[in-house]
């Protein structure tokens, strides 16, 4: 999967774009979100990649950058562990 800063992110459950990548490492992606800043995540979120966008695994995502996005669904951070 060839991912590269500028391609579009979307999460998986639906919706647009949430952000952009800013850097790719070979373990890390980093995403600008307008509302957020930068947000580092393991490169194994990555579901796939076709056409310059880069699409997330909402489930998989930590509960806090899932409330970032905007993609909660009715959790809350008492889920958290």
């Amino acid at each position: 999967m060839l991912i590269e800063p500028g391609d579009d992110v979307i999460v998986d459950d639906g919706g647009g774009v949430v952000g952009h990548v800013r850097r790719v490492t070979l373990r890390e992606i980093t995403i600008y979100v307008e509302t957020v800043g930068d947000l580092t995540l393991p490169r194994d979120l990555v579901l796939s990649v076709k056409n310059n966008h880069v699409f997330l695994q909402c489930r998989k995502l930590p509960l806090r950058v899932r409330a970032a996005l905007g993609h909660l669904h009715g959790e809350t951070f008492a889920d958290e562990p």
